[in-house]
Parts: structure tokens; C-alpha cells; sequence
């Protein structure tokens, strides 16, 4: 006999990797989510050698976990709550861009606090805009999530996400390329 019709799983042998990477949108949201990644890892790794450089004797390692722990936290709570808001009050069609938004205004005000961190007159200013910048910077990640289920086919969901969730390995390799370039003596001018 015929041989039985394939399930819409089984029609891509890849998986669904190949619609995901056919949907414009998916491939900017993940170009998005490793450069993400790379400043958020970049952060983590350096944060505290940066601080304890900058403020010897300060317990850094506190300060610097309260941060993390409190800023963190409510910040990735509050980015899908905004983007939820923003996508709800927006014209049909233009939902998505309402919640891009949020990813995109927390990265864009977290760079610069983060300057001022690393270059702040005290340990309490800078602890300060640490936590302001983590609270702007870890928005993004419920908002690009939900954004990147809905770019693509209920059938390639999972290797959407899937993807998304081995861009941390690109995220990773950016504190390494940071510590050679420290190690070999490059400096900003």
C-alpha cells in the first residue's frame, strides 16, 4: 500500500530549523538575542573585576548580587508586563513592533548606565546605576520570546526556541574575547 501522509512535523526533515531561518523576522530576533547574550555575559563576567578595580575595599560581590538578584529580577518581570501593555493598546498589525519596543529602549538606556557605573565617583553611585542599568537592560527577554514564538509556524516553535537557547553559547565565547583582548593589551582610547 501507499505509505501514510507525513504529519506537518515530519515534512521538514530539519526539524523546522528551516523555517525558522526562512522568517525575516526570527533571524533578526535571534541576531538580536546573540548580541544580547554577548553584552549581558560580558557584563556578568566583567562587572566585578571591573568594581573591585575600581573600589578597592568595598565589598563588591554584595552589592553587586543584590543588583543582580533585585534589578534583575523585577526587570525581567516588568519587560513583559510593558511589552504585554504596549502590544495590547496597539493598532492591529503594529502589535509587534509595540512590544519590540521594550527590548529595544531597555538595551539602548542600559549601554550608557553602564558607563556611568564603571565610571561612577563612589561605590554607592555606582551600585546605583548598576541596578538602574539592569533594571533597563534584562527587559528583553520575555518580550524577544514571546515575539520570536509568534514569528514563525506553530511547527517550528520549539527549534525557534531551541535556537534561541544555543545562542548562549555565543553569548558565553564575548567575556572570553574581552579577557584576550585585556590579556593582549588592547585598551579603548
Amino acid at each position: 500500500g501507499a505509505p501514510p501522509p507525513r504529519s506537518d512535523a515530519s515534512k521538514d526533515a530539519s526539524g523546522g530549523f528551516a523555517e525558522v531561518f526562512s522568517t525575516p523576522a526570527a533571524v533578526a530576533l535571534l541576531a538580536a538575542t546573540a548580541t544580547r547574550f554577548a553584552a549581558g555575559f560580558t557584563i556578568g563576567v566583567w562587572a566585578l573585576p571591573c568594581l573591585r578595580a575600581g573600589f578597592p575595599g568595598e565589598d563588591v560581590g554584595a552589592g553587586y548580587a543584590a543588583v543582580v538578584g533585585v534589578a534583575g529580577f523585577a526587570s525581567a518581570l516588568l519587560g513583559g508586563v510593558a511589552a504585554d501593555g504596549l502590544a495590547a493598546k496597539a493598532p492591529a498589525g503594529k502589535k509587534a513592533a509595540a512590544r519590540c519596543l521594550v527590548p529595544v529602549a531597555g538595551s539602548l538606556a542600559a549601554a550608557p548606565l553602564w558607563a556611568l557605573a564603571l565610571n561612577a565617583p563612589s561605590y554607592p553611585t555606582a551600585v546605583l546605576f548598576l541596578a538602574l542599568e539592569f533594571l533597563a537592560a534584562e527587559c528583553w527577554i520575555g518580550p524577544t520570546t514571546a515575539l520570536l514564538q509568534q514569528s514563525v509556524p506553530a511547527t517550528s516553535r520549539g527549534a525557534a526556541q531551541g535556537c534561541f537557547t544555543a545562542l548562549t553559547l555565543v553569548g558565553g565565547l564575548a567575556p572570553l574575547a574581552v579577557g584576550a583582548a585585556v590579556d593582549s593589551g588592547y585598551a579603548p582610547d
